[in-house]
């Protein structure tokens, strides 16, 4: 992993611990992709380049998928964009321990 995606990724998951703190309180959890460090700086879909987005993302290079696919993200997502059922705290626990299985083992 890159030093630029390794940082990325600690400030992702700073972000969700974050998340998940909220989420316990009954506040409002922030999923935007500009609240992601590794979608400011490795999502560029700005100009609709699909064959770059996501490109050197820890997310995607661990994925092999774009804009957070088949990632627990995608559980969060529907429960708050679409009201489905679920669990918001634990989706946002999924989250940060989907991220947290991403570091490096020097890192963990």
């Amino acid at each position: 992993m890159t030093k630029r995606a390794l940082t990325a990724l600690k400030a992702s998951i700073k972000h969700w611990e974050e998340n998940v703190k909220v989420a316990k309180q009954g506040g409002r959890v922030d999923i935007s992709p500009a609240s992601c460090e590794c979608c400011n700086k490795f999502n560029k879909n700005s100009n609709y380049d699909y064959e770059s987005d996501c490109s050197g993302c820890p997310i995607s290079g661990f994925t092999h998928e774009q804009y957070c696919t088949n990632t627990p993200y995608e559980d969060l997502y529907d429960i708050l964009m679409y009201n489905v059922n679920g669990d918001l705290v634990c989706a946002c626990e999924s989250e940060l321990a989907f991220l947290k299985s991403l570091l490096p083992k020097g890192d963990k």
